[in-house]
């Protein structure tokens, strides 16, 4: 586990409400198309969790899946705008197989972190999953898992 801060930065997400890791696809689908369409295809994608699925029934788990992209980007009704407010974040980085290793990476996160650092509660974006790479086809992905910290 390490630790890395991050710079404030716009955001431009697509929210889905349900268990998490679920119906992801189409809502990916339009916020790389839009993305596309302004120039901003390649910034960096992280999916932030906003509610602790301990106490959130899965039905009302929200995701928000965000593009980091420059404040001056043009919105359109099709994407949400808000702002990542960056700051010192935990993680731990890892390239994950199989769908199932997400929640055991978080898991191992939450318990590191917490032996070592006091959750900063007060941040926009408490926890996230910051993707280096996506493969579309294996599903193989370079994720780091943060947690806001202190």
């Amino acid at each position: 586990m390490e630790t890395q801060h991050f710079e404030p930065s716009a955001i431009a997400y697509k929210r889905v409400t349900g268990p998490y890791g679920e119906n992801y696809e189409i809502p990916c689908e339009q916020l790389y198309q839009w993305s596309e369409e302004k120039g901003v295809a390649d910034s960096q994608w992280i999916f932030v969790y906003r509610d602790d699925p301990q106490v959130t029934p899965p039905q009302d788990c929200r995701t928000d899946i965000c593009l980091l992209v420059p404040d001056d980007t043009e919105f359109t009704d099709a994407v949400s705008k808000a702002y990542f407010d960056g700051g010192r974040y935990a993680f731990i980085r890892k390239v994950i197989n199989d769908k199932s290793e997400y929640p055991l990476m978080w898991q191992q996160l939450l318990k590191e972190a917490g032996e070592q650092f006091e959750w900063d509660d007060d941040r926009t974006c408490v926890c996230f999953e910051l993707y280096h790479s996506y493969d579309m086809e294996t599903h193989i992905a370079d994720v780091s898992f943060c947690i806001a910290v202190k």
